[in-house]
């Protein structure tokens, strides 16, 4: 536990020693406790940063990490950082792979938690934008957010409604 922590602590105002010190945490994610994986789970959203300058290694690193088996979990905070991992690199994988994921992820949008369903929400206008080019991705993030314009918080459903304002209609 001690480990986890102080190189957590760390790597908040040093994150480049992630780059030297994430493989002694990565691939045993699913094997940690509570404590540790929020610690290191931490830690891999600040990794993300540097796995996407080689996004032929993404796809690779995520299987590895086992990252949909996080998505799995009862823990909201584990789902957040799950979410938070995938929305730092979906944009650099293949879009079938991407297209899997969202489905996925598309569980959080009927989360209980908010700042998940946040999350989720962010992720899919990430996909419109980052995946213009697919006709299946962008119709399938635009099914999504339609949806949850029925989310009962206001601030969701006015930051979906401004992202349909100023991202998707002002383009017709």
């Amino acid at each position: 536990y001690k480990f986890f922590a102080v190189l957590n602590a760390v790597h908040k105002g040093y994150p480049d020693i992630l780059v030297d010190f994430a493989s002694t945490f990565q691939y045993a994610l699913k094997t940690l406790e509570t404590v540790d994986l929020h610690c290191c789970m931490e830690m891999m959203v600040t990794f993300t940063s540097y796995l996407v300058k080689d996004p032929q290694r993404v796809n690779t690193e995520l299987n590895m990490i086992d990252l949909k088996h996080f998505f799995n979990s009862n823990e909201p905070d584990t789902n957040k950082f799950a979410l938070e991992i995938l929305k730092a690199c979906h944009g650099c994988l293949q879009p079938e792979t991407a297209l899997e994921y969202y489905r996925i992820i598309q569980q959080f949008a009927g989360s209980r938690y908010s700042d998940v369903r946040k999350e989720y929400v962010s992720i899919m206008k990430e996909a419109c934008l980052k995946f213009s080019h697919e006709p299946t991705i962008v119709a399938y993030s635009h099914s999504q957010l339609m949806k949850a314009m029925n989310e009962q918080d206001k601030d969701i459903r006015e930051d979906i409604a401004h992202f349909f304002d100023t991202s998707v209609f002002s383009k017709k």
